[in-house]
């Protein structure tokens, strides 16, 4: 063990050693050179760093600002109303540990099992919501349902989606899709509403 630690700090500072000697050869062979070689450098590095500090403040600047219009929680539900979109359910909060400023995620906070519209997730671009998708699932029923809202044309698209995955990532005690591993059908509204009827009469 003390002999790979101690092979460990001669291969770091056989390195650093080679580079400090050519450094000090070339200094005493044109000092002058050198300076100006080495303050070449220097102000290389302090450009380097100044521009990364500024892209760094900036974009935690950009981050807080944006996306400019990023409130369509439960206020919201009266327009979802209107348009057909699955609204925010009254028990439901934004996760935490889900998404980020571009990606919010809604669902129920007592993570009740008998829950058949599971979560939300609402996507974001810099001025305001891109997309908002929903999620339906019953136990047993060997597959799941979903609708996406498009924003930009006022869409609403409704899917079918089969088998579930069996590899599926646990957000919120309900399960996330795997879309490699299932295949996608979009259905009619009226298909739509007939299988959510049938999973609630249950």
């Amino acid at each position: 063990m003390k002999t790979a630690i101690i092979f460990g700090f001669i291969a770091l500072i056989l390195p650093i050693a080679f580079i400090a000697i050519g450094y000090y050869l070339d200094y005493k062979h044109d000092k002058k050179g050198f300076l100006k070689d080495a303050k070449s450098i220097l102000t290389g590095i302090l450009a380097l760093s100044a521009s990364y500090f500024l892209f760094t403040v900036a974009e935690a600047g950009l981050t807080s600002l944006f996306p400019i219009n990023s409130n369509y929680g439960k206020s919201y539900n009266d327009f979802r109303l209107a348009r057909g979109i699955p609204v925010i359910e009254s028990s439901w909060k934004v996760w935490p540990f889900a998404g980020n400023n571009f990606e919010e995620w809604w669902a129920d906070t007592l993570n009740t099992d008998a829950d058949i519209h599971t979560f939300k997730v609402i996507k974001y671009s810099l001025w305001g919501p891109v997309t908002e998708k929903d999620y339906f699932e019953k136990e047993e029923t060997g597959f799941r349902l979903e609708t996406i809202y498009n924003y930009s044309n006022g869409s609403l698209i409704y899917l079918k989606i089969s088998p579930k995955s069996d590899s599926l990532i646990h957000f919120t005690g309900k399960t996330t899709p795997d879309p490699q591993a299932e295949k996608i059908r979009t259905i009619s509204q009226e298909d739509f509403r007939s299988i959510l009827n049938e999973w609630t009469a249950k």
